[in-house]
This record gives structure tokens, sequence and C-alpha cells, in this order.
């Protein structure tokens, strides 16, 4: 067992390298995440945790580890760079983004490959958009609601990031780039995701891209001065040495 005395030592060094490379490649992600915010993605506010509701749909997009989370709108819209984990086998980006209107379940996920080819779409059908049809399956559980949800101008933002998946569950939509993903591509999924909560994100679907104003969503508008009145409530008089002789 003389070959004992080197296997220890060896597995410490594979399992230090390995660890090493994790780390350097987190730190690659979040270097970009913060290229990002410091970017197109300026006012974007670093937040440690998400709140139940929304980490249960970020679960459903595959789960991880939180590296970075922003807020791109107070309480309605997150996104999350996620590192893979014990229990999560992909890194991901996914914006999460609380949505109105009547509940409805689906998922538009890239059409798979199959031995280099598109796989047959057995999905909910668009046959006035082949080239959405070529690019994504959709799989609901109301085939008619789906196809109103996912409108034209939707679909082309789908169109524009083709390996995105949308996940709308329980009130709450993901929008989700599988793998690591760099500022450009990080500020194109956000992009993606405007266009989408623009027509269903809750409270009116504000801007996600950080050109609303800096206020509150409850924050009362500055009211402008209001003209002044006399004690009694009447406009003052006019000046008489101003009126007209008759």
């Amino acid at each position: 067992m003389w070959w004992l005395w080197f296997a220890g030592p060896l597995a410490v060094v594979v399992i230090y390298v390995i660890s090493g490379l994790d780390r350097s490649e987190r730190d690659e992600r979040i270097r970009a995440a913060e290229a990002w915010r410091n970017g197109p993605g300026a006012g974007a506010k670093l937040v440690r945790r998400l709140t139940p509701d929304f980490s249960a749909s970020l679960e459903d997009a595959g789960g991880g580890e939180p590296l970075r989370i922003y807020e791109l709108f107070p309480k309605l819209a997150f996104v999350t760079v996620v590192g893979s984990d014990a229990v999560a086998a992909s890194d991901h980006q996914t914006v999460v983004g609380k949505l109105e209107g009547p509940a409805i379940s689906f998922t538009a996920r890239p059409l798979p490959i199959v031995d280099g080819k598109r796989a047959p779409n057995t999905g909910v059908t668009f046959p006035k958009d082949p080239d959405f049809m070529a690019e994504f399956l959709v799989e609901g559980e109301d085939a008619a609601a789906t196809k109103k949800w996912l409108s034209k101008p939707i679909r082309e933002a789908l169109l524009d990031l083709p390996a995105s998946w949308l996940r709308v569950r329980n009130g709450r939509m993901t929008l989700t780039l599988y793998g690591a993903a760099n500022e450009d591509l990080l500020d194109a999924l956000i992009v993606c995701a405007d266009a989408i909560f623009a027509e269903h994100g809750a409270d009116g679907g504000p801007s996600l891209l950080g050109d609303e104003a800096d206020q509150e969503p409850n924050e009362a508008p500055v009211k402008p001065p209001s003209k002044k009145a006399n004690s009694a409530g009447k406009p003052p008089k006019k000046n008489p040495a101003k009126q007209p002789s008759a």
C-alpha cells in the first residue's frame, strides 16, 4: 500500500486546483456583472437576497448560488448572476419579474437540436410566425392563452436572444441564459426582459433599463407651488390705479 502515501496528497492537490479554477471563473463572472452595473446597468441596486416568492421562481430556473443580485425595479424585478453548486449543475443569468393579469403557465425554450438538426416542433403553434417556430419550443397548459400572451413584439425580442428560456409561473416570469455571460450578453438579457415586462409586468410594466426617474414607485410627486389667494379665498383685487378710465 505504499502508493497511499502519494494518493492522499495528490487528491488534495487536485481538489485545490479545481476549486481554484472554480473561484477564478466565479470572480470573472462577478467582474462581468459589475462591469454591466457600472455601464448599461448604472443605478441598479445590489441586494443581498431575494424574497421567498422570487427565490422560488429562481429555483424553477435552475437554482444555484447567487453571486450577484441586482434590483432592476423596486420590489418588481431583479437580475441574478448564479453559479453552479452541489445541487445545480449550470451557471446562469436570470431576470425574475412580478407579473399582473390572469394566471398563465408555460415555457418557451430553444428548440432542441438532435443529430445536428432542429427537432420537429411539437409545441404550441404560431402558423404566421415560422421564424419563431424554427427557434423556440413553447409548451403550455392553455395554447390559446399562451399564443395571446406571446405577442409579436415579445416573440421578436426572444428571437434577438435565441438561447434564452422564458418561464411563466404563479404570477412570475423568469428569463434565463445558461452558461457564463459577459457584460454585453447580460445587457441583452435585460433588454429582452424589458420588452416582455413592458406588456405583462406588474404596476404597468415599468422600464427595467434604468431610464426611469430614480423616484420610488409609491413616492408622492412634488407639487408645483400654488398661486396665493387672499384671506377670504378670493383672487386678489386689481389695482384701481391700473383700471382703464371711463
